[in-house]
């Protein structure tokens, strides 16, 4: 777990290549000791840190490669499904495609919501989610504007 968690730090510091290698060494180990959170976190991270490099497909794999995990061993609406579909709003955004984002994007606040409000651990993280969702909601307010723009000119 410290591999993964200092591969975090890297990450929030931009530090991608470098952080990509802790993280890819911590899910290594874990394999290897059959350390399925350790598993988990880790290829939630290599998810993100890849999407931020825009190797989107690799992204994509390693979120799919982590539900099936996270379905298996977590109850319906941990906040780990808020992060998973954070996630997947990310590598659709970073692949240019706002439209896709949105519904993974409300599913993560969504999720958020109901954990705070059930007093679960995870409401803190619905800043975070809300946030990236404002993100993919101004690029699809631009996106509609630009389409509008166009659409008047051609008249």
């Amino acid at each position: 777990m410290l591999l993964v968690n200092y591969g975090r730090a890297l990450h929030e510091l931009d530090q991608l290549s470098r952080a990509a290698d802790y993280a890819e060494r911590g899910y290594t180990k874990a394999l290897q000791s059959g350390a399925q959170v350790i598993i988990g976190q880790s290829l939630l991270l290599r998810a993100a840190i890849y999407a931020d490099r825009k190797q989107l497909p690799r992204a994509k794999a390693m979120l799919d490669e982590v539900e099936p995990r996270l379905r298996k061993g977590l109850p319906p609406g941990h906040i780990a499904f808020a992060t998973l579909a954070s996630d997947r709003a990310l590598v659709a955004e970073a692949a240019g495609d706002p439209r896709t984002a949105l519904p993974y994007s409300n599913d993560a606040v969504a999720i958020a919501e109901a954990a705070k409000k059930a007093g679960r651990l995870g409401g803190d993280y619905l800043p975070v989610f809300l946030s990236r969702r404002s993100e993919i909601e101004l690029q699809l307010r631009s996106e509609e504007r630009r389409v509008g723009k166009e659409c008047r000119s051609r008249w």
